[in-house]
């Protein structure tokens, strides 16, 4: 699941401007996306969800390859913070591992829950390793 929000025009242009940085290697005025690449420490390494608009004025962010890095997840939280809390209390990505060959460990997935205070990542793997040490501990 990919968030489906509402966007300021700032935030809009903001997201528009690091995408020019990152994928184009721009320089760019925009002020907001100077703010988000220096406070959350946004590099070349990072890629930014595309934007596509739903209806005016709510926006569907997703990836076709790629995911959501730890920094951008941090402007999504500071997007977040900017929004109505009643209105979108918090965002949840969620993606796949692939892999063209059949190996352990190279499938499943992940997510991502941002709340205003938080970030915290999850993925099925991790998960597995964690209920599996439960019945190992409940079988003795």
């Amino acid at each position: 699941m990919s968030p489906v929000i509402p966007l300021t025009e700032e935030q809009l242009e903001g997201i528009a401007a690091l995408k020019r940085v990152l994928v184009d290697g721009e320089d760019d005025e925009n002020a907001l996306a100077g703010r988000w690449c220096a406070e959350f420490d946004i590099t070349e390494d990072d890629e930014f969800p595309d934007v596509d608009e739903v209806e005016p004025g709510s926006y569907y962010l997703y990836y076709e390859e790629g995911s959501l890095t730890p920094g951008v997840s941090m402007v999504m939280q500071d997007i977040l913070r900017g929004l109505d809390e009643n209105d979108v209390p918090h965002l949840i990505w969620e993606g796949a591992y692939t892999c063209s060959k059949m190996r352990p460990g190279e499938f499943g997935g992940w997510a991502c829950v941002i709340t205003r205070e938080d970030i915290q990542w999850f993925s099925t793997n991790a998960w597995i390793r964690e209920v599996t040490k439960r019945w190992e501990v409940t079988d003795r």
